[in-house]
C-alpha cells in the first residue's frame, strides 16, 4: 500500500511537469493568436472581468482548504467519512447559490463597479463576460468538493492525467472559436463547457472508481462549526491572496484603463504558470503532511525534512525560470506579445522573483493548516494587503503598469522574505536556518548560466525564433548541468537517475 502511494506521488509529479510542458506549448501558440484576434482593449477587458470574478471565490470561507485535514481524522471509519463527504457537498451547493445571486448582481452593476475609463462597447462586453464567469465560478464550487475527495484518496495519475486532457482541449477550442470570430464571449463559453465536463469525470471517478459516500440525512452542524473556525483564517488567507495577484488589474482598469491592464496580464499570466509548476510538488505532498500529523506523536522532525526536500525541488525549477526569463524575458515578451507589450518584461520580473520565496516554502502552508497553526499568517499578511493596495495605489500614479507589479513585490518580500520566515521558526517550529542553508548552494550555482546566457546574449542578439529556442536549449543544459554536478546531493541525483533509467528508484 506504502509503495502504491509512493508510486502515485511519484508520477503525480512528473505527470505534473509533463502537464506544464505541454501547457507551456499551448500557450506559445494559443496566446499570440488571442491577442492579435481580441486587440488590447477586448484582452484588457477580459482580463479585467476574469480577475473580478475570481474574488467570487472567497465564498468558500475556506472550507475548501478543510477537507483533507477532517478526511485524514475519519479516514478509517467509512460512516464518519460519508458524513463528512455529505456535509462538505451540502454547504458546497448551497454557496454556489450564494455566488450566481451575488455575480448576477455584479454583472448588472458593471458599470458602477469598473469605473469611468472603460468605454460604453467595453462596459456591456464586461457585462456579458461575468454573467458568464458567474455561471461557471459556481459550477466550480460542488466540483471543488469532488476533487478534494480524489485529493485524499492520492489519486494522482488520475487527476494529473485529466488536467493534461485539459491542458490540450482547452486552448485547441478556443483558438477555433476566436477563428470562428466569437472573440472574448467564445473563450468564456469554452471555460464554462469544459468545467461541466470537469465535474462529470470527478463524479464518475468518486463514485465508480472510489466509490465514495455521501449522507445527506441531516447536516452535521457541530462538524461545520468546526470546520468553519478551522477555515476562517484560510478565508481570510485567500482574501489576501487576491489582493495581492488581483487587485493590480482592478486599480490599473479605474487608475488607467483596459490597455494597462493587457500589458500587466501578460506578465501575471507567465507569472501564474510559473506559480503553477512550482507548486506541483508540494500539492502532491499535502495529503501526506496531513497524515503525518495524524500519525505522528512529535511530526516536527518528520515535517522538517520533508520541508527541506520539496522546497530543494521546488527551488531547482523556480530558479530556472526565474534565470532564464531574466536571460532571455525581453526576447520572449517581443516574439510572444509583440512590440507593444515590451513593459510586460519588468512586471514579470518584479512578479516572479519575489514570488520565489513563498514558494520554496509552499509546503509550509499545508503544515500550518496540518498542525491548525494558520492563524497569525493570515492575520499579518491581512495587513500587508493592505500595505499593498496603498502602496500599488501610489505607485501606479507614478509609474504606471510597473508601478502595480513593484507595489506587490514589495509587498511580498515583506511579507514572504521576513516576516513569514519568523512565524515559521518561532511559531510553527521549523528549522529555517537549516533550510535556507540547504538553498544557499541552489541559489548561487544558478548565477553561473546567467553569466553565460548573458555572454550568449552579445553573441547572438538577432530575435528571432529559431535563435531564441537555440539559446533556450543551450541556457537550460547549462543550468541543468550546473545544478547536477555542483548543487544536487546524492539521494537528487539517484532520483534522476532512477527517472531516466525507468527504475524503482526515488521513494519518500
Amino acid at each position: 500500500m506504502i509503495s502504491d502511494l509512493n508510486k502515485q506521488r511519484r508520477l503525480g509529479v512528473m505527470l505534473g511537469y509533463v502537464n506544464f510542458a505541454v501547457g507551456m506549448a499551448t500557450q506559445l501558440l494559443y496566446v499570440p493568436i488571442m491577442l492579435s484576434n481580441l486587440g488590447q482593449s477586448e484582452y484588457g477587458v477580459y482580463q479585467l472581468v476574469a480577475s473580478l470574478i475570481s474574488y467570487l471565490s472567497l465564498l468558500n470561507f475556506g472550507f475548501g482548504g478543510a477537507y483533507l485535514r477532517f478526511y485524514a481524522r475519519c479516514k478509517d471509519n467509512s460512516e464518519e467519512e460519508a458524513k463528512l463527504n455529505g456535509t462538505f457537498l451540502s454547504v458546497f451547493l448551497i454557496l454556489a447559490i450564494a455566488v450566481f445571486i451575488i455575480g448576477t448582481i455584479i454583472s448588472v452593476n458593471a458599470q458602477v463597479i469598473l469605473g469611468d475609463q472603460l468605454t460604453t462597447n467595453e462596459i456591456a462586453l464586461s457585462k456579458t463576460l461575468l454573467f458568464i464567469l458567474t455561471i461557471n465560478m459556481a459550477l466550480t464550487f460542488p466540483i471543488s468538493v469532488l476533487s478534494s475527495i480524489i485529493s485524499s484518496r492520492e489519486a494522482f495519475v488520475f487527476q494529473k492525467i485529466f488536467d493534461l486532457f485539459r491542458n490540450i482541449v482547452s486552448p485547441f477550442l478556443m483558438i477555433i472559436v476566436l477563428f470562428m470570430g466569437k472573440g472574448s464571449i467564445g473563450l468564456v463559453f469554452v471555460t464554462t463547457a469544459l468545467t461541466i465536463v470537469s465535474g462529470i469525470v470527478n463524479l464518475w471517478y468518486v463514485r465508480i472508481k472510489i466509490k465514495a459516500r455521501f449522507l445527506f440525512r441531516r447536516l452535521n452542524i457541530r462538524l461545520i462549526k468546526e470546520i468553519g473556525a478551522f477555515s476562517f483564517f484560510i478565508f481570510l488567507n485567500s482574501i489576501i491572496d487576491q489582493a495581492n495577484w488581483n487587485v493590480d488589474k482592478y486599480l490599473l482598469g479605474r487608475m488607467v484603463g483596459s490597455t494597462a491592464i493587457a500589458v500587466y496580464s501578460v506578465g501575471a499570466q507567465i507569472n501564474s504558470v510559473y506559480i503553477q509548476v512550482s507548486d506541483m510538488t508540494a500539492s502532491v505532498m499535502a495529503t501526506k503532511v496531513n497524515l503525518i500529523v495524524a500519525d505522528e506523536r512529535n511530526p516536527l522532525p518528520e515535517l522538517n525534512i520533508l520541508f527541506r526536500k520539496v522546497g530543494r525541488i521546488q527551488a531547482y525549477v523556480i530558479l530556472a525560470v526565474i534565470s532564464g526569463f531574466y536571460v532571455l524575458g525581453k526576447d520572449f515578451i517581443l516574439l510572444w506579445a509583440g512590440v507593444d507589450y515590451q513593459e510586460a518584461y519588468y512586471v514579470t520580473l518584479l512578479l516572479i522573483v519575489p514570488a520565489a520565496i513563498p514558494l520554496m516554502q509552499s509546503l509550509g502552508v499545508d503544515i500550518q493548516r496540518a498542525l491548525n497553526k494558520h492563524q497569525i499568517r493570515s492575520v499579518v499578511y491581512a495587513g500587508l494587503s493592505i500595505v499593498n493596495i496603498v502602496i500599488s495605489i501610489f505607485l501606479i500614479k507614478k509609474m504606471g503598469t510597473s508601478g502595480a507589479a513593484l507595489g506587490t513585490a514589495i509587498s511580498l518580500l515583506i511579507g514572504n522574505g521576513l516576516v513569514m520566515n519568523i512565524i515559521y521558526k518561532r511559531y510553527i517550529g521549523l528549522d529555517v536556518g537549516r533550510f535556507w542553508k540547504t538553498m544557499m548552494p541552489i541559489i548561487f550555482v544558478s548565477l553561473v548560466p546567467v553569466l553565460f546566457g548573458k555572454a550568449i546574449n552579445t553573441l547572438f542578439s538577432n530575435t528571432s525564433w529559431p535563435i531564441f529556442v537555440a539559446k533556450g536549449v543551450v541556457f537550460l543544459v547549462i543550468y541543468f548541468a550546473s545544478e547536477y554536478y555542483m548543487a544536487m546531493n546524492h539521494e537528487e541525483r539517484r532520483m534522476i537517475s532512477s527517472m531516466l533509467h525507468s527504475k524503482n528508484g526515488y521513494s519518500r
